[in-house]
Parts: C-alpha cells; structure tokens; sequence
C-alpha cells in the first residue's frame, strides 16, 4: 500500500480530507469500518485550527475523527494509541496523493462549558458545574500531561452537570 500514496503533503485542504472522508472506497491504512455520520447526506463536520473533525460510527460506536491538515511530531506522545500516523489517503490540491494523520477518539456526551454558560441557569446548576470545574481541574494538574488549549470550548459538561472533561489536547 506504501506505493499508493506519499508519506506527507505541503498542500492538504479541508475540501480534499471531506471529499476522501464522503468516499465510500477512502483508504485507510489501519482503520476499518468507519461511517461519517451525515446530514442531508453530507459528512457532519467541524473546522478548527489545522483539522477537520467528523462525527462517525466505529465499531458501532459513536466516535469523533480527527483529520490533521499539516503533521504534528506530538500527537502520538499525546493521544497514545488512538492517533494513527499517515493513516488516510487524500489527493492534496496538486492531485498527489498523500497519507495524512488521523484521531479517533469516543464520542463524549454533553455540552460545551461556553455554550452551557451562555444559557439561563439556576444557583444549585452553577454550583454543580463549578464542582465538576474544580474536580476536573484537579485530575489536570495530577496528569502527567499538560492540555496546551485549555478553554470553555474545549470543556465538555456531562449531561448532569455532576462532571467535566477537556477535549481537543
């Protein structure tokens, strides 16, 4: 499969990683069996920074993959063995095709602490989160890892408001 694709690109779209994510016959390197979850049968998806997040199914899960537009020598420190090195083909805007680096991580139920914040809430509702706050934040600095992007979008408040989680390291 090596022959298939180039190890990295200079050139890599969000328009080409959608494109190869839509195609029912994409190359994956590892992974098999993953199903972006579409709306009006389109990918649901979010742009950051240098990714494309998609919204799947895996192993009849409900996931979050992550497709990186440039490499970033880190991410397998970080992530462990749920990041997977050059593990999709794409062609890049020059119709080379090359191998980019993906994540995939579970699906975490709940809404974001900037979006939860925006919304009307009773005292004993912003005890409980500022509770998960200060329990999560304990669990950060005893990790022997640093978030890097720690902010209220990047906070994920479980359905109960009882916890948090950081995404997005």
């Amino acid at each position: 499969m090596g022959n298939l694709c180039c190890f990295f690109s200079y050139m890599t779209s969000i328009a080409n990683i959608v494109d190869a994510v839509r195609n029912p016959f994409c190359i994956w390197r590892t992974l098999r069996g993953i199903e972006p979850l579409c709306c009006d049968g389109k990918p649901r998806y979010v742009v950051g920074n240098a990714a494309v997040t998609f919204f799947v199914r895996h192993n009849g899960e409900s996931k979050v993959l992550k497709c990186y537009t440039r490499t970033h020598k880190n991410l397998g420190i970080i992530y462990g063995s749920d990041f997977h090195s050059r593990e999709l083909c794409i062609a890049d805007l020059t119709g080379r095709k090359v191998w980019i680096d993906c994540l995939l991580t579970k699906f975490i139920e709940g809404i974001t602490l900037d979006n939860l914040l925006k919304e009307e809430l009773s005292a004993d509702t912003l005890h409980s989160i500022a509770t998960a706050f200060d329990r999560m934040a304990l669990q950060l600095l005893s990790s022997p890892r640093a978030h890097g992007d720690l902010k209220p979008e990047n906070i994920v408040v479980a359905p109960d408001f009882q916890s948090m989680q950081a995404i997005d390291w």
